[in-house]
Formats: structure tokens, sequence, C-alpha cells
């Protein structure tokens, strides 16, 4: 059991959940709605592109032998290297479905600028799909990718800077986009 990855993912899940907890109750950060739009877009575009039997093989394996070393020997450099590309491409697409579900919530957040009431769901369903995918991403994705990179013996990968400059520039547009309507309705809703 690979008992510094799990250290390492409880003590900082602990301390976001600490920082979050400080400012209100963790209960309004959790929108099932978004959890279930980020976490089955992902996982049905990674299957879409790696197919079934990758993802159980590669994808499942991956995880298994970043948690529990000991019990996955035998991987080659090339098999940690699929799961390099697997990690980065989920990744991806985590970024990706949150980028489509902060957009949805700023067109249902502009559809309904005549009611007040029903803007801040819209505008809570933007936000949570930009921070479940980067919680994923990071707590999950990035770490996943560099115990596989290390494993494989490339830690100066070029891959996992162009996924991390991708998924960043995704980020920030989602994010601009949501500014940008989140502005669009303050002009809307002021009174001239």
């Amino acid at each position: 059991m690979n008992f510094y990855a799990l250290i390492g993912l409880a003590g900082a899940l602990g301390a976001v959940t600490l920082g979050t907890v400080w400012l209100a109750p963790l209960v309004i950060y959790f929108d099932l709605v978004s959890v279930m739009f980020v976490v089955f877009i992902t996982f049905f575009m990674v299957m879409a592109t790696f197919g079934a039997h990758n993802v159980q093989r590669v994808g499942c394996g991956a995880v298994r032998c970043w948690l529990n070393p000991a019990g996955e020997t035998g991987w080659s450099p090339a098999q940690h290297m699929k799961a390099v590309r697997f990690a980065d491409s989920g990744g991806h697409l985590c970024i990706f479905a949150g980028a489509v579900g902060t957009l949805i919530g700023c067109v249902q957040m502009l559809q309904q600028l005549d009611d007040v009431s029903s803007v801040g769901p819209a505008m809570a369903l933007g936000i949570l799909t930009l921070v479940y995918p980067v919680a994923l991403y990071a707590f999950f994705f990035v770490p996943l990718a560099r115990y596989h990179s290390v494993q494989a013996g490339s830690e100066g990968l070029a891959t996992g800077n162009v996924s991390l400059n991708s998924s960043v520039v995704m980020l920030v547009l989602a994010m601009l986009a949501l500014g940008g309507t989140f502005f669009i309705m303050l002009v809307a809703m002021g009174e001239y």
C-alpha cells in the first residue's frame, strides 16, 4: 500500500475541506447535478477515447499500481507511459467537462435574467462545475500521471507540461465566460 500517496491525498483534501468549512458549511459546496455532470462526462469520454477494455486494464490497473505498488509488480515502462497518457487524457477531459458545465450555467443564467431567484442556482451550477474538475484534476489525475511518469523513468515528460498548459487555458476561458456572463447579468438587472 502506498501510504505516502494516501497520506498526501488525505492531507490535501483535509486542508481544502478545512478551508471551505471555515468559510461556510460544507454542504453548500455540494451539488449532485454538477458532480454527476463532471464525473459522467469524464468517464464516458475516457471510455470513448480509450475503449472499455483499456479503461479497465490501463485505468484501473494504473490506480491499483499507484495505491498499492507492491501488489502490481511487473509493469514495464511502456505500460507506465500508457498510464501517463490515460491520466493526462482524463485530466483534460474533466477540465473540458467543467468548461461545458460552466457554459451551460452561463446560458441558464442569461435565459433567466427576468427571474432573479433562478439566477443564483444557475450561477452555482456554472461555478461548481469548475470546482469539481479542478479538484479531480489536482487530487487524482496529476498525482496519478506523475507517479507513473516517475516509474517510467521520464520525469521531465514534455506532454505533462502541455497537458497542464492546455488545461489551465481551458479553465481560464471558462472563468472568463462565467465572469462575462455575470457582468452582463449585472448590467441587465441594473436600474437606469
